[in-house]
């Protein structure tokens, strides 16, 4: 049994994180639940599907010690009712976790923490510092292009790699692709002895979407990797992604090389242009005409049950006319990962892949394919 006095907006951030670590549904009701465990100074707190798991801890005045694993939801709502700074939690009997925040009183009915999945530490492992807002930029450059398909497991995550050219800087590259567009982001490090010499690790999805979350109030994170999994450390949580298997596609393959022709266009004009054509489209018709002629860019889509429509915009480009076509959501999520004013698509007249850069997105290039090519 214990009695623990936390900070509510402390708690209720830590019950956040943990709840979007859970198993949404699941045939075992313990990966439906977090752990609470009472300890010297602290609160500690634990969620895992067995594909990502989370350790998080706050502190906190503890008497007494005892762990319960309860469903977060009912946990999270009460917290946000709250207005008291504090909250005094207690588990009594029967595993009932009681919470008073100034008046208001609630109890939420727990399990025994038996059957909570053992959670392995991971001090064994060597970590390399990294910086978090590069690492959660990356993420964002390269998670989108993530493929869903069950038929291309290699896909379904993004591909870790360290990079030590003697003529490049350190860094760990991200890759990502669906078969239908790739993306590459890369965050400078210096140390990468962590990571494989040879070969890379596969994230998958859900973990990185996690690991994103914990970026983000971050200026470093550590990372290492320990029993088949990416492990990232802070001073307060310690967060483990299990690895897809798999081979990853060499990824500078799929690369243009030959490339005779540059567009540019202004970013925030290019995704205004192309989130009003994605109006018409739909799973069932996804694609639209792209037109490049001069300096004009004109952008149709016709849906048999819905509708047509058609824009244009100003581009910089000298070439012949090229008549293409892609599913233009692709370019409202790269452009909207994207921080320049400015991208550029390379491409030749002998290959329907397009290269993508932007000069104020360092270390980041993409590859969108066209469906048809016609010069």
């Amino acid at each position: 049994m214990f009695k623990v006095r936390v900070r509510r907006e402390e708690l209720a951030k830590m019950v956040a994180q943990c709840s979007s670590v859970v198993a949404k549904r699941s045939t075992m009701d313990i990966f439906m639940r977090i752990l609470l465990t009472a300890e010297e100074n602290h609160l500690t707190m634990s969620a895992t599907d067995l594909e990502v798991t989370l350790q998080t801890r706050i502190p906190a005045e503890v008497s007494g010690t005892g762990e319960v694993a309860i469903k977060p939801k009912s946990l999270s709502d009460y917290l946000r009712g709250g207005t008291a700074d504090e909250v005094l939690l207690e588990l009594g009997e029967n595993f009932t976790l009681h919470a008073v925040c100034g008046g208001y009183k609630s109890d939420h009915f727990g399990i025994s923490s038996e059957h909570f999945p053992l959670i392995s530490r991971a001090e064994e492992s060597e970590f390399v510092r990294i910086d978090a807002r590069a690492l959660s930029d990356a993420i964002d450059k390269t998670i989108y292009s993530v493929s869903s398909s069950d038929e291309t497991y290699n896909l379904k995550g993004i591909y870790f790699i360290r990079e030590e050219a003697e003529d490049t800087p350190k860094c760990l590259k991200l890759v990502s692709t669906d078969a239908q567009r790739l993306n590459v982001a890369t965050v400078q490090a210096e140390n990468l002895d962590v990571f494989p010499e040879t070969g890379g690790l596969l994230v998958p999805r859900k973990g990185l979407q996690e690991l994103r979350n914990l970026c983000e109030p971050l200026v470093d994170i550590h990372l290492g990797v320990y029993d088949n999994s990416l492990v990232a450390r802070t001073d307060d949580s310690v967060m483990k992604i299990r690895l897809l298997s798999g081979n990853f596609p060499e990824y500078r393959a799929i690369l243009p090389t030959e490339l005779g022709y540059r567009i540019w266009l202004n970013r925030k004009n290019f995704l205004a242009t192309v989130k009003r054509i994605c109006i018409l489209t739909d799973d069932n018709y996804h694609l639209a005409k792209f037109v490049f002629n001069g300096d004009l860019l004109t952008i149709s889509s016709t849906n048999p049950e819905l509708g047509q429509t058609e824009d244009s915009l100003g581009i910089d480009y000298d070439g012949p006319e090229i008549t293409t076509r892609f599913n233009p959501n692709f370019f409202v999520d790269l452009l909207d990962s994207l921080k320049s004013d400015r991208v550029s698509l390379e491409f030749s007249d002998s290959h329907p892949s397009y290269f993508v850069t932007a000069p104020e997105d360092p270390g980041y290039s993409g590859v969108l394919v066209s469906v048809s090519y016609d010069v």
